[in-house]
């Protein structure tokens, strides 16, 4: 399983369980062509042992991130896009990369891909090539980028565990979040002169984020998780608070010249 397919849907949990750093931004320019930089963490435990009595045995976990592994997966965003550089990353207690993308029409990229929101069947599908969720693109004076966003669909992702669980899986899974940062965005080699989103922060939007790791180190909230990991409150959902978690829910129109 590549890390591009670790992302989507199918095993999105994981990201509640070990924890995840990923931040997407694409730069698209005035021609459609652009660049897609990706920071991409997670924990240790979610990549592959290399030892030999681990392979061939089934397991949901990534292989360690490489240029290779990288490379072979960058279609999965959409056609004629390539990878022009990519970094290794590790911590103590995380592993993942730094990369950075090249694409000649964004018109070929698909958006739920880009916004790892792909409906999978299993793990490793193969992604859905379906048109209609491509960026649409329209070159012009102003020209005029339209993101396809799905409407709002049941949560996938597990609930976190009750104030009855069991005391260490219910701080493990707290433990987790603290690490839990996902960003997706668009930004314009220009200006932008006209868009819908709710979220513009200059010349760039955010389309998703769900910044748990920040919330946590917030004292306005860290009482709420402190108590919810000890088994003294049930949190069936973070706090609503645009500045952590931020989520467009139809598509985005982002004019700009």
């Amino acid at each position: 399983m590549s890390p591009l397919r670790f992302l989507l849907l199918a095993v999105s949990a994981l990201w509640f369980i070990t924890g995840c750093e990923v931040n997407r931004v694409l730069t698209i320019k005035r021609d459609g062509s652009g660049q897609i930089t990706e920071h991409f963490m997670a924990s240790r435990d979610s990549f592959a042992s290399d030892k030999p009595e681990d392979k061939g045995t089934f397991q949901m976990k990534m292989p360690r991130p490489t240029a290779e592994t990288l490379a072979k997966d960058a279609a999965k965003l959409g056609e004629g896009i390539t990878v022009k550089s990519f970094k290794a990353l590790e911590t103590k207690e995380m592993m993942g990369y730094d990369a950075v993308y090249e694409f000649a029409d964004i018109n070929k990229l698909h958006a739920d891909a880009f916004l790892q929101e792909e409906g999978m069947k299993g793990p490793g599908a193969p992604a859905a090539d379906d048109a209609s969720r491509n960026f649409k693109f329209t070159k012009g004076a102003v020209s005029e980028l339209i993101v396809p966003i799905k409407a709002k669909e049941k949560k996938e992702n597990p609930p976190p565990p009750d104030k009855n669980a069991d005391p260490k899986q219910r701080e493990a899974f707290f433990e987790a979040l603290k690490h839990l940062n996902l960003r997706m965005a668009v930004r314009v080699d220009g200006k932008i002169v006209e868009t819908n989103s709710h979220f513009r922060q200059g010349d760039e939007v955010v389309l998703s984020e769900m910044n748990l790791a920040g919330m946590f180190a917030d004292p306005k909230y860290a009482q709420v998780f402190k108590d919810a990991a000890a088994g003294k409150q049930d949190l069936k959902e973070p706090p609503k608070d645009a500045k952590y978690l931020k989520k467009e829910e139809a598509d985005v129109k982002i004019r700009f010249k």
